[in-house]
This record gives C-alpha cells, structure tokens and sequence, in this order.
C-alpha cells in the first residue's frame, strides 16, 4: 500500500467515524425525555422557576416551546429513521439549527436580556448532558448565545 493509499485510507476511515459519532448523538438526542420542552429538559415549572417567569411571560412561553418540540418531532421522523445519511443528518442539523434561531428570535421578543443569557445557559448544560451520557466528553467550549 503506498503512503498516498494509506493516507486517503485514515481521511476515510476518520470520516465515517466522524459520521458514527453523529448518528449515535442524534439518536440519543431523539429519545429525550416526551415530557419536558425542546431545549429545556427541565419540567416547564422548573424552567420557569430558574428563569424568574411571570405568569404572562410562562403563559406566553409554553406555547413557544411545545410547537418547537412538535417541530423537532416531526424532523427526527422525517430525518432519523434507521440509519440516516450522513448528507441526511447534515439536513437534519441545518433545519434543527434554523428552527433554533427562530425559537430563539420568538423567545427574545418576551424574555429580558438576563432571561435569554440564562436560557442559553440552560440549552448549553442539556447539550452537555447529552453529550456525557454519550460519552463523548465535556465542554467544546462552544455556545450559541
């Protein structure tokens, strides 16, 4: 095998396990909790506890979050079933990431500037979760907020 081979050979073989990993994510992700929120894993009550919600504001807010999740729900199915592509989970990522910002922008119309930092805090730790329960370690030191 010559060193060129051998090099396209580890790209290869780096990327399907790059896709591996992806798969495994998204299915956990997928079997998350049917009673909690998208984003928020915490009952609503907790959520809204944490972040000091007045009544209109949860009012207002679980509406958001349920159609969010139905969302989610309807593009895991669509997206997720058996072993998915890896063209078809960077589909999946792209609406997931799109149909995030738009919660985001809706929440942002009802949230202070100090309930939004403490929602993307939220987000960031159930991300974490997801990720250790997987095994895939801790913190990229990435946050969407």
């Amino acid at each position: 095998m010559t060193a060129t081979t051998e090099k396209h050979l580890v790209i290869i073989l780096t990327i399907i396990s790059i896709n591996l990993s992806a798969i495994l994510a998204l299915s956990a992700y997928a079997e998350r909790p049917v009673d909690s929120l998208e984003g928020v894993h915490q009952p609503f009550d907790q959520f809204t506890e944490r972040l000091a919600l007045s009544e209109q504001q949860a009012e207002q807010i679980r509406p958001i979050l349920q159609e969010n999740r139905e969302k989610i729900g309807l593009l895991r199915d669509q997206y997720l079933k058996g072993s998915p592509s890896p063209s078809t989970l960077h589909s999946f990522s792209k609406e997931r990431e799109t149909l995030r910002q738009e919660t985001e922008e809706r929440l942002a119309t009802l949230l202070s500037d100090r309930q939004m930092t403490e929602y993307g805090e939220i987000e960031n730790e159930e991300r974490e979760k997801i990720r250790l329960r997987q095994g895939y370690g801790g913190s990229r030191g990435r946050s969407r907020r």
